[in-house]
């Protein structure tokens, strides 16, 4: 399977939105109870991205894939369709993520997540960082995940023990 394709595996979501007192010139963030719960449910269904990913569950993506869905983050770009049969017929394992940095930003019924990953890969001495941006939509009360881009960083050096 392509980098672009498995990097977009368990990204874990975290909330960071404010919303302004009136007349307070120098307001303290508030989050209000619906979008801790958007961001809640969100990080769920990254757990289950993440899981589905490994299990190469394509009925899984079926369902959270917009039918617009556009993968991105290398030459080319990969439709829904196409994710899924690369996903179907790629073999190997797929590393295992450690989301790292990541946010999530809601405008309503759309959530833009950013952040940065690493992958331990067994062959590989150092683990691989890709950072990612995603937008979700709500639509009929559902998560649907539209576009995703990954870019590959360099690998990061462990530190000696």
């Amino acid at each position: 399977m392509r980098a672009c394709g498995w990097l977009a595996l368990g990204l874990v979501a975290a909330c960071a939105t404010t919303a302004p007192g009136a007349g307070d010139p120098n307001p303290a963030p508030r989050i209000s109870e619906a979008t801790v719960a958007a961001a809640q449910e969100l990080r769920r269904m990254q757990d289950q991205w993440r899981q589905a990913l490994s299990a190469r569950d394509t009925a899984f993506f079926r369902r959270v894939l917009a039918e617009e869905f556009l993968l991105t983050g290398d030459a080319r770009t990969q439709t829904k369709t196409d994710f899924l049969l690369e996903l179907a017929s790629s073999g190997g394992t797929v590393p295992s993520a450690r989301p790292e940095e990541t946010n999530v930003r809601l405008f309503g019924n759309i959530a833009v997540i950013t952040g940065l990953v690493r992958y331990d890969i067994p062959a590989n001495p150092t683990p691989v960082q890709a950072r990612f941006t995603e937008v979700w939509v709500k639509r009929a009360g559902q998560w649907f995940s539209v576009h995703g881009h990954y870019n590959l960083l360099s690998s990061v050096q462990r530190p000696e023990p």
